[in-house]
């Protein structure tokens, strides 16, 4: 219920059901990312993560959670951080090509365009797929 709310853009659905869902089971990391995930939506920036800081903290080596972490760090400027919260996601789980493109976007942010370039160059071995994808977004950000 909760991800499908977020999906339809009822966030605020969604995280009401996160809230009592948290309740019941207050120390499920997914709970926390998910809600997170929603509040981010709503431009709640700070409850987004507080929110992903506490999966985090419940789950140490949650690669999905580090990855969140990072787009919102790099949507706010905050590039170093997001690159080693990439490089967190990347350690527990080398075969995400989105955390890939992430830290790419990061390392773009640092001006490191060779980083952005290895890194958009192993998303595209992960997912040769990504390249459309990835061509878009270069040219959005132009």
């Amino acid at each position: 219920m909760g991800k499908a709310a977020g999906n339809a853009d009822e966030y605020l659905k969604s995280i009401d059901f996160f809230n009592k869902a948290i309740k019941n089971d207050p120390k499920n990391a997914e709970l926390y990312l998910y809600r997170g995930l929603a509040k981010n939506r709503l431009d709640d920036t700070i409850g987004a993560l507080s929110d992903i800081n506490q999966a985090i903290s419940l789950r140490s080596h949650y690669s999905e959670a580090y990855q969140h972490r990072s787009e919102i760090e790099t949507s706010l400027g905050r590039y170093n951080s997001a690159v080693l919260d990439a490089d967190s996601s990347i350690m527990y789980n080398t075969a995400k090509t989105a955390t890939a493109m992430c830290r790419a976007n990061a390392k773009v942010g640092l001006n490191d365009l060779d980083g952005a370039t290895a890194d958009f160059t192993q998303a595209i071995a992960i997912n040769p797929g990504i390249a459309m994808l990835m061509q878009a977004e270069a040219a959005w950000s132009l």
